[in-house]
């Protein structure tokens, strides 16, 4: 048997998913290496241990070329000297921006339509040796992640979805991946496999090309080894990456959560338990796994910003954004991770600090709030106000401000009426006020940065503020209605 061949046929039998296959999709270009895997799968099913197999040939135009339909008519011609069963799709509307991975998502979603089609158990692509040295040192030159260094995965189980969003779930084979280029073309040489040669691989305006026509033979003349020794090391990547992500996904259920209501919470008292380089591994799988589904676009900077917001204990309350209008909002021992949107709708889900004087704070779009210097307050401003609360700043240091909505177990302390101290709980309060459920998760709280709730708008004031005598007012809070004020 031929040695590509023996290679092939040897790393199929290595994948214990192999063993159980039994339709194979097979995604054929025209180029050389798509042809020479169909070739290559065609004489294996030859073979008694493999005849009970199909193979099935998938051919997508996507219209980038004027002589792709010399493509489209070479899979077809020889799919029907090969006796297999063969679909054909096309870019009706090739896209104009970010064309390669538009592509990429009609191709596979025209492959889901396939495999769904024939009951398939494998996609197979013609990637090799070459390309896994290509786009390893092409994501190292643009900048990559923990994820995307592990470079072209050989067999993996992905989910597909198709042109009518359905779901499909196949695993991923790429047999040619430990063949170089060369060996591929001296194949087709060797047995007269017919492909289309694109005039466009050799252009070097393309990073690609620079890398496969320049940069590597470079390399290779150093080491004539350089392109197996990057294989063996992406393999040692996928190995690493899969054992901190099974790790993460045993510890995920302690650090976060999801909901529909609230998108992403994040517990920060959990992460800051684990080991400094473990909660940054975890962090950035959390990105890489989960939001990015909901945030593609997110800055790899974000990761570590987002971990120092867990870690200040400064800042109780902060926010961050984390890109595609999407932002963090640390409530304490919580961060939420939410559409933009979702903060300015949802009045329970925010708290914000009160850093300025003289300054309107909105808090929703019915409400806002401010501390202004005593002298600057008309009495219209005070006659406009929900709630007035005057404080003597001058020897207290407790800014910045902190206004948040109810959690467990707040107390505020308190004076009776024969000066005796006490703690009540918020929620006791609220039921003293006969507050409806709504109305306690949109009521608002304002807490010193010692965390003492000294507010609870708009009639309770804390002990620490009832008794500010008026000589020694020195700054004014005012609590409005906005509807009011534009009426």
């Amino acid at each position: 048997m031929e040695k590509l061949l023996r290679t092939v046929k040897a790393q199929l039998e290595s994948w214990s998913e192999w063993h159980s296959a039994q339709t194979i999709v097979v995604a054929v270009s025209g180029g050389v290496d798509s042809m020479v895997l169909l070739k290559v799968m065609r004489d294996l099913m030859q073979l008694r241990q493999y005849h009970t197999r199909q193979l099935v040939i998938a051919h997508f135009n996507h219209h980038l070329r004027s002589d792709s339909q010399a493509d489209a008519d070479l899979v077809k011609r020889v799919a029907e000297q090969y006796g297999l069963a063969y679909f054909y799709s096309e870019w009706e509307v090739p896209a104009t921006r970010n064309i390669e991975a538009n592509a990429r998502e009609a191709r596979y979603a025209f492959f889901a339509e396939v495999m769904r089609a024939v009951d398939a158990d494998v996609l197979m692509t013609a990637h090799h040796l070459n390309d896994v040295a290509e786009t390893f040192m092409m994501r190292l030159t643009r900048g990559t992640s923990l994820k995307g260094i592990q470079g072209i995965r050989a067999n993996y189980r992905r989910l597909f979805v198709s042109g009518d969003e359905q779901a499909i779930i196949a695993q991923v084979m790429r047999p040619l991946i430990s063949i170089p280029k060369a060996m591929i073309r001296q194949f087709a040489e060797q047995f007269g496999v017919q492909y289309n040669e694109d005039v466009s691989n050799h252009s070097l305006q393309f990073m690609r090309n620079r890398f496969r026509h320049q940069y590597l033979p470079a390399l290779e003349e150093e080491n004539p080894q350089f392109i197996h020794h990057l294989l063996d090391l992406q393999k040692q990547l996928q190995a690493s990456y899969a054992t901190h992500y099974a790790e993460y996904i045993q510890c995920e259920p302690e650090l976060l959560m999801f909901s529909q209501n609230t998108y992403w919470i994040l517990y920060i008292p959990a992460f800051l338990a684990l080991p400094k380089e473990k909660r940054q591994v975890f962090l950035t799988i959390f990105f890489e796994e989960r939001l990015v589904e909901q945030v593609p676009d997110y800055r790899r900077d974000v990761i570590g910003q987002v971990e120092q917001m867990m870690l200040n204990k400064q800042e109780p309350n902060r926010r961050l954004q984390l890109g595609s209008q999407w932002v963090a909002v640390k409530r304490y021992d919580y961060l939420q991770l939410m559409p933009e949107s979702y903060v300015s709708k949802n009045k329970f889900a925010t708290a914000l600090n009160i850093e300025r004087e003289n300054h309107w704070y909105q808090l929703d779009s019915s409400h806002r709030i401010g501390v202004f210097v005593h002298h600057q307050v008309t009495p219209r401003m005070k006659r406009e106000s929900l709630a007035v609360l005057g404080v003597e700043l001058t020897h207290r240091d407790c800014w910045p401000f902190t206004l948040r909505h109810r959690q467990a177990g707040d107390t505020m302390e308190l004076i009776d009426t024969q000066g005796n101290i006490y703690h009540k709980k918020i929620s006791r309060m609220m039921i003293d006020q006969k507050l409806s459920a709504e109305e306690r998760e949109r009521a608002w709280l304002l807490c010193e940065n010692s965390g003492d709730i000294i507010w609870f708008l708009p009639n309770v004031v804390s002990r620490l503020y009832q008794r500010t005598q008026t000589d020694k007012i020195t700054h004014i809070f005012l609590y409005q209605e906005i509807k009011q004020l534009k009426e």
